[in-house]
C-alpha cells in the first residue's frame, strides 16, 4: 500500500502534470459550448490512450530488434575466441555456417 500511496506524489515530481494541466486548461478554454469542451476533453484523452499504446509497442519492438541483433553478433564470434582459425578456416567454417544459418533467413524476412 505504501508504494502506491507515493505514486501521485513522485508523478508530480518527476513528470510536468501541473504544466499539462495549465495547457489543457487553455485549450480547453479555446472551445466555448460545454458540448464542445466535453468532444475535446474525449478527443484529447483518445489520443493520449493511443500515443500510450503506441510508444509502449515501439518501444517493445525496438528491444526486441536490439535483442535479436545482438544474438546475431553473438553467434557469429561464438566459438572463435575460444579456437584459433586462420581466415580461410573461418569464411568456410564458421562465417558461411553464420550467413546461412542467420544472415539468409533475416535477409528474406526483411
Amino acid at each position: 500500500v505504501g508504494v502506491w500511496a507515493c505514486l501521485p506524489w513522485l508523478a508530480t515530481r518527476l513528470l510536468p502534470i501541473g504544466e499539462f494541466g495549465e495547457a489543457f486548461a487553455a485549450l480547453e478554454g479555446l472551445h466555448g459550448t460545454a458540448a464542445s469542451r466535453a468532444a475535446f476533453r474525449r478527443s484529447t484523452m483518445l489520443v493520449a490512450c493511443l500515443g500510450v499504446h503506441v510508444q509502449l509497442a515501439a518501444g517493445y519492438a525496438g528491444v526486441e530488434y536490439l535483442r535479436a541483433s545482438q544474438s546475431r553478433k553473438n553467434a557469429l564470434i561464438e566459438g572463435v575466441a575460444n579456437e584459433k582459425l586462420s581466415a580461410r578456416a573461418f569464411a568456410t567454417g564458421k562465417a558461411a555456417r553464420y550467413v546461412a544459418r542467420v544472415a539468409v533467413p533475416y535477409l528474406l524476412q526483411r
